[in-house]
């Protein structure tokens, strides 16, 4: 370590000493180049006419009275014609400044007076506005040293780091406990160290992961000419020595994603600001707070909660604060590839992270269908973007081939459906959001065949479509209104198109429909593992996703229906066929 000798104006070498004597530090911005003192500069007397020597003269005045008498600043303190000592000096950099005696702030574009007693609103707006704060190297200088001082362009003191505390945290967005030293900024997370960097700019790309070493409390070596590799590597070494998952915590504006962020500002999230690590571990939560990123990817435990077809969210061992004022998990959005355990990251509906009311993985031996639906286990999450995702049409195209099923005769009109989206008679069809399992639609059916009656389409907790067919008096359903806590009027005969369908469908909202299927299999005694891609009795058709075709017959109103995945977008698209059921000894011929 190269140390100016205050007294003397000149530069005295510590490496290879023992014990370093007390010093101070200068955070400053770079002004032209033309302009600094570099090392052969100071060494020859070179540009003592320039802004940089007057700086340093008055660094070193500003340390005297300060009774040190050694600094340190980066403009000559470093030889960088060495690569090897740069290098050395960028990685020590942030411990250079947190063992310094004193730190000084020379902000040459503010002229403000002592604003930590004043607090005048025009000091403090000249202050945030210097534009110290929106460069690169100066967060470290800013969190690392404990005892700082800023002063103005005429080098006269405004406050210190402790008394401006609260006004520096509105200006970078971090914690005063942790400006005022009563926390460490590595109990931060991750994401919301990254999120300090804000729009904060460095003249060399590869200097946006160079000055980010000593807040990550990492090393690794410089190679300039990478260009954004350079922060790649960065998060390759956080992993290493570090179990916070909030680092994939990210998000931009590519449809498919690699594992890791491809520059800092993607972590200017709305949830980083207060994302947190979760501390502990849950003996009944499998997620595992260890991970593995090598060539394919990154290698990780995750519980898979279903989102849309192959598509599923994986909870990040990590809070966020929601609207609501509830904590919810943080949650990636992956796609499945053909290859066994491989998903890539995903957006869907302009969403790439999630908030989600995670619920724990319970330890009952029998639990219930909406535990099954979530899985636990090992995953690779690919390294680069390997494919090309589109957010693509998520819900049922339907063939109607039942001559006397609605009203208005194979196929129902406006007036015979409840849907989310429009209802084109000419293209039948219903698409709900991603993210959402529910009542796709409500059909009502021809009086004159099957009485009053109503079906309803949508997708179970685990996205495996269900047809549902009830009648008054509401079948099942009747059977079921305390289970299913829900009003008669969810299916009302007299007012079909003004019921809210939307806000009453709780019963297949949430674990409600779930609650009904396991009662359902209860009472009939089959077994809770067996039951899946058969008719349930008495109505409820489920099909399974896993399968290309699910045909049920139902004798009580005489129609076949059959759920069939589209091959054009196998993990999205469902044709749902309604045949009327063949009479006895009429030979039924089912073409694709």
């Amino acid at each position: 370590m190269r140390l100016i000798n205050t007294s003397i104006l000149a530069l005295e070498d510590f490496t290879s000493h023992p014990k370093i004597p007390a010093y101070a530090t200068l955070s400053h911005r770079w002004q032209t180049r033309d302009q600094e003192v570099s090392y052969h500069d100071f060494l020859s007397g070179a540009k003592r006419n320039t802004s940089g020597w007057a700086k340093i003269v008055e660094y070193c005045r500003v340390a005297l009275l300060h009774d040190l008498r050694y600094c340190w600043i980066d403009t000559c303190c470093i030889n960088k014609e060495s690569s090897a000592e740069e290098s050395r000096s960028i990685n020590s950099m942030f411990t250079w400044y947190e063992r310094s005696r004193k730190a000084f702030v020379y902000l040459d574009d503010a002229h403000c007076e002592d604003i930590s007693t004043i607090h005048s609103l025009r000091g403090e707006e000249d202050f945030a506005a210097s534009q110290w704060f929106t460069r690169g190297w100066t967060l470290q200088e800013l969190i690392a040293p404990s005892n700082m001082t800023f002063f103005n362009s005429r080098w006269e003191a405004i406050g210190t780091k402790y008394s401006l505390a609260e006004l520096i945290s509105r200006i970078t967005n971090i914690p005063t406990d942790v400006l005022r030293g009563e926390r460490s900024h590595l109990s931060c997370s991750v994401a919301q160290r990254m999120f300090w960097i804000g729009d904060r700019v460095t003249t060399v790309i590869e200097d946006q992961a160079y000055s980010l070493l000593g807040l990550f409390n990492v090393n690794m070596p410089l190679i300039y000419g990478e260009g954004e590799k350079a922060f790649m590597r960065l998060q390759e070494e956080i992993i290493q020595r570090s179990t916070d998952q909030t680092i994939f915590a990210w998000s931009d504006h590519s449809m498919e994603k690699g594992v890791l962020a491809p520059s800092p500002k993607c972590f200017q999230t709305q949830y980083s600001s207060g994302l947190r690590e979760i501390p502990d571990y849950f003996p009944d939560d499998p997620a595992s707070d260890s991970f593995n990123l090598g060539n394919a990817g990154l290698l990780v435990e995750f519980v898979l909660i279903p989102w849309s077809m192959n598509t599923y969210l994986a909870p990040l061992r990590c809070y966020a604060s929601s609207t609501s004022g509830s904590d919810q998990r943080v949650c990636l959005i992956l796609r499945r590839t053909k290859v066994a355990n491989r998903f890539v990251r995903i957006k869907v509906s302009d969403e790439d992270l999630v908030l989600h009311r995670y619920l724990r993985v319970p330890t009952d031996p029998n639990p219930s269908y909406w535990d099954r639906s979530r899985l636990y286990r090992q995953i690779v999450i690919a390294r680069e973007p390997l494919m090309k995702v589109e957010d693509c049409f998520y819900g049922f195209h339907f063939d109607f081939l039942c001559p006397s099923m609605f009203e208005a005769g194979s196929r129902p009109d406006a007036t015979d459906v409840i849907c989310e989206c429009s209802w084109n008679r000419n293209m039948p069809r219903l698409q709900i959001s991603h993210g959402t399992y529910r009542i796709a639609g409500i059909f009502r059916l021809s009086k004159k065949r099957f009485g009053t009656s109503f079906l309803v389409m949508g997708f179970d907790a685990d996205f495996n479509p269900f047809c549902f067919i009830a009648s008054p008096p509401f079948g099942l359903m009747k059977t079921y209104l305390p289970l299913l806590n829900v009003k008669r009027d969810i299916i009302d005969p007299k007012d079909v198109s003004a019921m809210s369908v939307w806000e009453r469908s709780s019963w297949l909202d949430a674990m409600y429909l779930h609650k009904y299927i396991d009662e359902l299999i209860r009472m009939s005694k089959e077994s809770a593992f067996d039951w899946q891609g058969r008719a349930v009795s008495q109505g409820l058709l489920l099909g399974d996703r896993n399968t290309s075709e699910e045909v049920f017959q139902v004798p009580r109103f005489q129609l076949m229906v059959i759920f069939k995945l589209v091959e054009s977008h196998p993990e999205n698209n469902w044709k749902i066929t309604f045949k009327d059921l063949p009479q006895p000894g009429m030979m039924f011929l089912h073409v694709s």
